[in-house]
């Protein structure tokens, strides 16, 4: 019964604090588009490109690795590049490697690779090669060689100065690419003991 006496005095003790109400949880701000002629801002998850540094350990056109690290991404020099080389990428560590945005080689920093039938550029004894050279004690020297596939089809990536194409293979007589001084991918097609060049385009 003295429970029962004391609730009203208690009620009227709650609604005397007059307590304020909880606060509601702030509201987000839809965020104001850009200026006019402004370019919109980066992504929030946007990050600062890294410099990775490395040598070319392995490149069988499946697995890239530097310095033993899976090199990422879909650059064309990740296709032309040989065991030895000595890279830099610019992209960010991500999982299974360091996804590179930006790739260039440092050293030889003029090279010319070929791939090919073997009998162009004197090595008969592959039915299909690939050869990277490079101009050394005022010589074309070979920097690497490997098998592969047969066929007819030529692919060359050699520098060219506006004069000539610097570190050819032996025998590769290519025509002059009409272009300016810079990397040049050319194409062709090996028949009867010569190529028919095709097409040469700046690389990449």
């Amino acid at each position: 019964m003295r429970f029962w006496a004391l609730l009203p005095f208690l009620l009227s003790a709650a609604w005397a604090l007059d307590l304020p109400p909880l606060p509601l949880p702030p509201l987000p701000l839809p965020k104001p588009p850009p200026a006019e002629g402004q370019p919109p801002p980066p992504p929030e998850e946007a990050r600062d490109l890294e410099r990775f540094y490395g040598a070319v350990t392995l490149n069988d056109g499946r697995t890239l690795l530097v310095g033993g690290v899976p090199l990422l991404g879909a650059s064309p020099w990740t296709g032309v590049l040989a065991p030895g080389m000595v890279v830099e990428a610019e992209g960010n560590w991500a999982a299974g490697g360091f996804r590179a945005e930006r790739l260039q080689v440092l050293s030889p920093n003029r090279f010319a690779y070929y791939r090919g039938p073997g009998a162009a550029v004197g090595q008969g004894g592959y039915a299909g090669v690939e050869l990277w050279t490079v101009e050394g004690g005022g010589r074309v020297q070979t920097f690497a060689l490997r098998a592969a596939p047969g066929g007819a089809e030529v692919r060359l990536v050699a520098y060219w100065d506006g004069r000539r194409f610097l570190a050819l293979p032996p025998g590769l007589r290519p025509p002059p690419p009409g272009l300016p001084p810079g990397w040049v991918e050319g194409v062709g097609v090996y028949r009867e003991g010569r190529i028919a060049w095709g097409r040469f385009r700046p690389f990449p």
